[in-house]
């Protein structure tokens, strides 16, 4: 009968056998000499692998004593290789993970396998630090007995990997909280449209208790007869992008028909156990009652309002006295102070707009912007705005004063007119850097993906002016939806600035918007602060920037 001889290759586990028939002593000598050889090679090549890996490797008996360090420990750890020789691995191990580490280690040891075993813990540095690591751990066997003689250890630094996972689940959260205070009605769906998280507002619109939705497709939620625009709608294809608002009409179990304005949103966040199993989130679902504005603009219709006598008479008043002003030099800018929260420093000033007539004094932009906009005529305010804004900075500057100015821009501007050109003109006059020059769009569907506005905001940024999303919540985007905007900040709707210190959900919108702001690297201003409670809520929340009475009304020349 043969005799076979079987040695064991550590790093690798694997087997060397050699099997022979020795006759003499000669030839049992050297099998063995073959035999120590292989040993010896097996042994370099480990050693060779072992200290150029970037890996830390750890050898250790079954005491947990450890017998080998490589020498990348200096740079995972920070230790000298020689200091941890005869140690105990645990020692190594934050107290809080040992017992699930040990547990983790035995039950890879009871396995009676090589099967490695992995498992994440914190780790201590050689300067005292905590840093968090990865370990792959199987057992080396004895070739005879086949007992454990060692366990091997191959750890890496894993702390970015595990902190951006935590942040990531802690920003999670923090959707989540200001999901379900909401007062838009808002639902997750996943890429199948059953709904995975719907909250409160959304609740009350239908008529039903979230648990009743949870679960169920959200298509079905829609009046039978418009649910055929959903499908037209999914037909033209929404994936990956943002829709454009849709008017349909939502049904509830009591038979009463409300009118709502959908905006379907990507959205791209890690699952949670708690999540209905399989669901996937693939939506955020928007949902903006607009019952009384639709009935309204029925009424006005079925009774022809819209072009009576006394509306045009107001409207041609309105195109006069607009046109008025930019003939006779009525129009005027004053500009409102905005502050870093936190040093109540004025870093920069929104101009804003105002007529100023011989007879009837300043007048506010409510009583004609709106109508500018509605017509040609938001065309020359508008870029007599931007120039004056920008001519004015430019003096403040010369004479010192270097904040910058907030300029806003109607969405017909972004696609009729030449606003990059506008803009550089004007800076180059003014002897300004693009940088002191920021603009502020309202949400508009110009911004989406495929908007005709989009375009020329990209130039904006690409010419170095910084832009700013205004009056943020109040529009149809989304929190998810903000990263695919071209944008450098978000001004906070006064809406949800007025209760910060003292509504517990308009504190956790403020702080949701904050924490989604700062992981997209956007700035934030407050508008509409008008307390020292509220700045100082604001400024603990992580609140960098603030506008408001609290700080200044707007006033004709800043600083000069």
């Amino acid at each position: 009968m043969a005799n076979n001889l079987w040695t064991m290759d550590e790093p690798g586990g694997l087997a060397i056998a050699s099997s022979a028939e020795p006759t003499n002593d000669a030839d049992l000598q050297r099998e063995l000499y073959l035999t120590e050889e292989a040993l010896a090679e097996s042994e370099r090549r480990y050693r060779l692998l072992a200290t150029n890996a970037t890996d830390l490797v750890i050898r250790a008996n079954v005491m947990g004593r450890i017998t080998y360090v490589s020498p990348s420990v200096a740079a995972v750890l920070g230790y000298d290789a020689r200091d941890l020789i005869d140690t105990s691995v645990i020692d190594l191990v934050h107290p809080d993970d040992r017992a699930r580490t040990q547990q983790a280690m035995a039950d890879g040891l009871g396995t009676g396998h090589a099967a490695p075993t992995c498992f994440v813990c914190r780790s201590r540095g050689a300067n005292g630090t905590w840093i968090w690591t990865e370990t792959m751990s199987r057992p080396i066997f004895d070739p005879d007995t086949g007992e454990i003689v060692e366990v091997q250890s191959s750890i890496r630094d894993v702390t970015s990997r595990v902190e951006a996972r935590n942040q990531l689940r802690f920003s999670e959260r923090r959707f989540r909280s200001a999901l379900a205070s909401s007062p838009a009605a808002t639902a997750v769906v996943d890429l199948d449209h059953r709904a995975v998280l719907v909250n409160r507002s959304m609740a009350a619109l239908l008529g039903r208790a979230p648990a009743e939705l949870e679960g169920t497709d959200w298509r079905r939620w829609v009046h039978e007869p418009d649910r055929p625009l959903v499908a037209q709608m999914a037909n033209t294809g929404w994936g990956g992008r943002v829709t454009r608002p849709l008017d349909l009409r939502f049904r509830t179990p009591e038979g009463a028909v409300r009118w709502g304005r959908l905006t379907l949103s990507p959205l791209d966040l890690e699952p949670e156990p708690d999540l209905t199993p399989g669901a996937e989130p693939g939506w955020l679902v928007q949902v903006q009652d607009v019952t009384v504005e639709r009935r309204r603009t029925e009424l006005v219709e079925r009774h022809n309002l819209h072009d009576g006598l006394g509306g045009r008479l107001r409207r041609q008043e309105t195109d006069q006295l607009i046109q008025d002003a930019l003939d006779a030099g009525w129009l005027t800018v004053h500009y409102q102070p905005i502050v870093d929260l936190r040093t109540r420093r004025i870093v920069g000033h929104e101009s804003l707009l105002r007529i100023d007539h011989p007879e009837r004094g300043l007048l506010a932009p409510s009583l004609f912007l709106g109508r500018a906009e509605e017509t040609e005529l938001i065309m020359p305010i508008g870029r007599w705005v931007l120039e004056e804004s920008i001519r004015r900075t430019g003096v403040r500057w010369a004479l010192g004063d270097r904040t910058w100015v907030g300029i806003n821009v109607a969405g017909s501007q972004l696609i009729h007119d030449e606003l990059t050109g506008v803009v550089a003109e004007a800076l180059e006059r003014a002897s300004l850097p693009a940088s002191a020059v920021h603009i502020e769009v309202t949400e508009s569907t110009e911004l989406l993906p495929d908007g005709t506005g989009r375009a020329e905001v990209g130039r904006l940024r690409a010419l170095g002016c910084p832009i700013w999303l205004d009056d943020f919540g109040t529009g149809f985007s989304s929190l998810t939806y903000v990263r695919h905007l071209p944008v450098s900040g978000l001004k906070l709707d006064r809406t949800f600035v007025a209760g910060v210190d003292d509504d517990p959900q308009s504190a956790a919108i403020v702080d949701a918007v904050l924490g989604l702001a700062e992981g997209l690297g956007l700035q934030v201003i407050a508008e509409g602060v008008e307390s020292e409670r509220q700045a100082m809520t604001l400024a603990d929340l992580g609140c960098p920037l603030g506008q408001g009475y609290l700080f200044g009304r707007a006033v004709p020349e800043p600083g000069l």
